[in-house]
């Protein structure tokens, strides 16, 4: 941390508490379990997949095995445990590699994969042009420290937190202490949902903002400060909500997660899609056909909303087009 981030966080959490033994535990153990968590995942981080693992999606692609390469939220969200049932129940390969959205459109463009996942909208970003389908939609959970008393906030009360309007915690019925903005300022190139319902596609205000490096960084902080309060996945999230190291809010009185469901009404979410330049219904077909199906559903609405197949075919973008014909 260089000396200007030592310095806005220190104003940004000027008068809060929070900061003793028990917050240092629970950043310490948010590491911890994000550290196994990586261990646990075989993917590539720092830029998505490597050299080897770019040859082995040139290759599958011409043995027709199914590769998908992209964000790891979907990884993660559904597709690790939708790949063993797909494959026992197609007797087909699927390979699929994380990385950032970036990484997706990038292998999609190249031939390097069948598939790219993305966690953004496609239409305005470097994908757009691309073939897609939304798949699911990601619940984008508030998050606070676990001891702050507030347990729910309105939607317009939470657009006055992000915007810098209201600043204490107590204007919403919380402890007299400022409130600390925890934000990641990733993908600039791409349009982040909450941010367009919240603050109408508007950037982050800078002053007693936080500013997180990514998502393990987000969470620490979170973890450590009792005055934070910050936006992310649900399917990042959930560990730590579960274990109550983090303590996520209601949104409107609706919890995005409870008695173990995921909430159809909740607010904030955010689009999942799967792109691809060329459309290959022998590879693909099989694929689509089974995320659609209600066992697919079924693997994905234990993380994630599902979204069905009319609704993904209303829509998505899959233009009429042969059999290997590409898109651009």
């Amino acid at each position: 941390m260089n000396r200007r981030e030592i310095i806005r966080y220190s104003c940004a959490l000027l008068g809060a508490s929070g900061l003793g033994v028990s917050g240092a535990f629970a950043a310490q153990k948010i590491l911890n379990i994000y550290s196994e968590q990586k261990r646990d995942e075989k993917i590539v981080h720092c830029g998505g997949p490597d050299n080897a693992s770019f040859q082995f999606l040139h290759t599958s692609l011409k043995r027709g095995e199914l590769s998908i390469t992209g964000t790891r939220l979907l990884k993660d969200g559904f597709l690790d445990d939708l790949a063993t049932p797909y494959m026992e129940d197609s007797g087909r390969l699927l390979k699929v590699l994380g990385g950032d959205c970036s990484k997706g459109i990038g292998a999609v463009r190249f031939n390097q994969t069948h598939l790219g996942s993305l966690c953004c909208p496609v239409k305005g970003s470097p994908g757009e042009g691309l073939g897609w389908l939304p798949v699911a939609e990601d619940l984008k959970i508030v998050l606070t420290h676990p001891s702050n008393p507030v347990s729910s906030l309105d939607i317009g009360e939470l657009r006055a937190i992000v915007s810098g309007k209201i600043k204490r915690w107590s204007e919403v019925g919380g402890e007299d202490i400022p409130i600390a903005l925890v934000v990641d300022r990733h993908c600039p190139d791409f349009m982040e949902p909450v941010r367009q319902v919240l603050l109408n596609g508007d950037s982050y205000p800078t002053k007693n903002v936080l500013t997180a490096n990514n998502d393990q960084d987000m969470l620490r902080t979170v973890g450590r400060f009792r005055s934070s309060i910050a936006i992310n996945s649900w399917v990042i999230a959930a560990p730590f909500v579960e274990q109550g190291i983090l303590k996520d809010l209601a949104v409107n009185g609706i919890r995005a997660h409870s008695n173990g469901a995921i909430a159809d009404d909740y607010p904030l979410s955010g689009p999942f899609n799967l792109i691809f330049k060329y459309w290959d219904p022998v590879a693909m077909g099989p694929f689509f056909d089974f995320l659609f199906s209600p066992r697919g559903r079924e693997l994905i609405q234990r993380k994630l909303r599902p979204i069905n197949k009319e609704e993904a075919f209303n829509i998505g973008y899959l233009p009429r087009i042969n059999s290997r014909q590409s898109l651009l």
